[in-house]
């Protein structure tokens, strides 16, 4: 089992892969315990390289948004690498229109942010 409710975590060639559990986002208790816990795991793993796979995420709210924020400053805060895959179209849009697609590096799936992180693209 998970030390994580909201996610669980593999880490290979030194890439932690975040494959997020929940798929609604707009519940604020659900978006408090996802930040808490990645912002945990991000302090207490220093991955310096990570990939959030989204690909469970229908729905996001503005809340969301900050999280993934959030969860990028920790990421940049120590010249480390962040990279989302598998967004749900609405998600991706929101992300386009919010003009945060300059912000984050977004992959199709997670093996294209693994190759593109790990130099094999």
């Amino acid at each position: 089992m998970s030390e994580y409710q909201s996610f669980g975590v593999e880490v290979c060639q030194d890439v932690a892969i975040v494959a997020l559990s929940v798929d609604n986002l707009w519940d604020r208790d659900q978006i408090q315990l996802l930040r808490d816990e990645l912002l945990e795991y991000v302090r207490t793993h220093k991955p310096m390289k990570m990939i959030l796979n989204m690909g469970s995420i229908q729905h996001i709210s503005s809340e969301t948004i900050t999280t993934l924020m959030k969860l990028r400053d920790q990421m940049v805060g120590r010249d480390a690498e962040l990279g989302l895959c598998s967004l749900q179209h609405s998600t991706k849009e929101i992300l386009r229109i919010t003009e945060l697609t300059k912000l984050f590096k977004i992959y199709d799936s997670p093996l294209d942010a693994f190759k593109a992180m790990t130099g094999q693209a």
